[in-house]
């Protein structure tokens, strides 16, 4: 995803929201004799998925706006006098 899109967080929790839904796909398929996921175990990768979403909120409303920063990309960075009062070392 990050290669696609080049968006990090789009990626992260692409991530999360796959580990829960492979879990349960082993444990339906069970391809060449692979032991079956606990089903506790589904239920943290669930809870992992839903708060690493409900993280990524302010990201998701940028990606929908099309603002979300890439990396690579050239930000604009305001240049400012250092104020008197503070230290530049």
């Amino acid at each position: 995803v990050v290669l696609a899109t080049r968006y990090m967080s789009l990626a992260s929790m692409c991530a999360a929201v796959a580990l829960p839904l492979s879990a349960l796909a082993i444990n339906q398929l069970r391809p060449g004799g692979i032991q079956p996921v606990p089903s506790s175990f589904v239920i943290l990768f669930a809870a992992i998925a839903v708060l690493t979403v409900l993280r990524h909120r302010a990201n998701i409303q940028r990606l929908l706006a099309g603002t979300e920063n890439r990396p690579g990309k050239k930000v604009d960075v305001p240049t400012g006098e250092a104020k008197e009062d503070e230290d530049v070392q």
